[in-house]
């Protein structure tokens, strides 16, 4: 069967028509609709769709994905110039975008887990790849919790992985329009051709998105296009 992405077209439970007529448009992605308002609501439909390939407007597009496939996946890869790794206690600024990694390793948002039924990801099973824009204490607290650092992505994977893009995490001259942008990154081009290497091993995908609303670039357009052909 031909992989195609779907879409979970808000950014933190708020519905983004611009970002699901891209999806459609730019990457003939299959569409998930919320049943109700908030970010539990979006992530819960998701989680009922089960889908292998998803972009969403944020992080938190990783949980549903890695927790309707995680008795297939041995190894998380979270690429993101930032972190995620704050919890209600941590975080200096409240914003739930800095959240979404701990709340999959059970470092925090306990009671979004609650809410999906699932328990979660062993943290010394991840490794999070290109991180450069770290708040205090967030690489200690990641290293302490069992999580790998990397710069860059293993040459090759010899087990079974889902693989989460923020595609902040990528080169900020090809792909401009994030949140929370982070000079340098990983060329979209070579993103590509890591998961075209490692096809084979790549259990399902996550993407946090451009900034919705916006339009996506063509570097990030045609990565896209790249990861999903080479996983069909």
């Amino acid at each position: 069967m031909t992989a195609q992405w779907s879409c979970l077209p808000y950014y933190f439970g708020a519905y983004s028509p611009e970002l699901e007529r891209h999806a459609r448009e730019d990457l003939s992605a299959m569409i998930i609709r919320s049943a109700g308002p908030g970010l539990g609501a979006a992530l819960f439909a998701a989680h009922e769709a089960a889908p292998r390939f998803l972009i969403g407007g944020d992080c938190f597009t990783a949980l549903p994905v890695v927790f309707a496939h995680r008795a297939e996946i041995e190894d998380l890869y979270w690429f993101d110039a930032h972190g995620d790794f704050h919890d209600e206690v941590t975080t200096s600024s409240g914003f739930l975008g800095g959240m979404p990694f701990a709340a999959l390793t059970g470092e925090g948002c306990g009671r979004l887990l609650d809410f999906l039924g699932e328990g979660p990801v062993d943290a010394a099973r991840c490794a999070h790849v290109g991180g450069r824009d770290w708040d205090e204490g967030e690489k200690e607290r990641m290293e302490a919790a069992g999580v790998k650092l990397l710069q860059s992505p293993p040459v090759r994977l010899d087990k079974p992985s889902h693989i989460h893009i923020d595609v902040d995490a990528l080169d900020v001259t090809e792909i401009p329009n994030v949140t929370h942008p982070a000079p340098g990154g990983l060329s979209s081009s070579a993103l590509a051709s890591f998961v075209e290497t490692n096809a084979d091993w790549i259990t399902s995908v996550s993407v946090s998105s451009w900034i919705v609303g916006t339009e996506p670039s063509a570097a990030c357009v045609d990565m896209l296009r790249r990861v999903i052909s080479s996983l069909g």
